[in-house]
């Protein structure tokens, strides 16, 4: 049953003059863009696991956290083949424009990992070609669009539980297209009355947690259009 409800860090190692230091009061570095809009790539740079708020973990040395700029991609730089596992938080807000997860090509799939009370924002395209997964045990987890964003790729975005959220900012109404070939599943919160969501042709989401509820909530403006699958399986609501 669908529980669906209507309604420079200094100039050594920068990689170009445009990135530039930004130290917040609490002393954590970020790489920023001197001209807004202008993408800032940033690239996994370990060959294994490791935290997105670790600087070092990327190749220009500072973390990814512009929902307006920063292009984030996450992949093993020496051996494609091997998954990695980057999470970000626990206890943290953080974005990028662009997110891809490139397909390792074996059974088991790199992974971004959003730990317990953590926000996640975005605003671009999503290429998903391994697993994103939501982690709350017990303070609400959000992966939140600041704007109009499609997610597509061949991966997965699963829900862990009733405290993790798909969702808007601010309830401005954006939309997630939801491309065909991807899936989303698990059991949580699918728009929390406030973005619309398009489930378009070939596109999966799925109930699949036993007991679980996933929730359908889209926003009254855009609402729900379904051309994909929808599905309640291994006794999920």
């Amino acid at each position: 049953m669908w529980d669906a409800m209507k309604p420079a860090q200094s100039a050594t190692g920068v990689r170009n003059t445009l990135i530039i230091a930004a130290l917040t009061a609490g002393g954590v570095l970020f790489a920023t863009r001197a001209t807004a809009g202008i993408p800032a790539p940033f690239i996994w740079n370990v060959n294994g696991n490791g935290d997105w708020q670790v600087g070092a973990n990327w190749d220009v040395g500072v973390e990814p956290n512009s929902a307006d700029n920063d292009v984030v991609t996450i992949h093993n730089p020496v051996d494609p083949a091997t998954p990695v596992v980057v999470t970000v938080g626990p206890g943290i807000t953080r974005g990028a424009r662009d997110l891809t997860i490139n397909d390792t090509g074996v059974a088991t799939k790199h992974q971004l990992s959003v730990a317990n009370n953590t926000f996640l924002n975005v605003r671009g395209a999503i290429t998903n070609n391994g697993v994103i997964s939501l982690n709350s045990t017990g303070t609400a987890v959000r992966f939140r669009l600041t704007n109009a964003v499609t997610l597509s790729g061949s991966g997965e975005l699963v829900l862990g539980g009733a405290n993790n959220f798909i969702d808007d900012v601010g309830g401005v109404q954006n939309i997630l297209t939801h491309a065909s070939g991807h899936t989303i599943r698990g059991a949580g919160t699918l728009s929390d009355d406030d973005m619309g969501l398009i489930n378009q042709s070939g596109a999966l989401v799925s109930a699949d947690v036993n007991g679980g509820t996933l929730t359908v909530d889209p926003g009254i403006t855009h609402g729900f259009t379904n051309q994909g699958t929808m599905q309640a399986v291994n006794n999920g609501f």
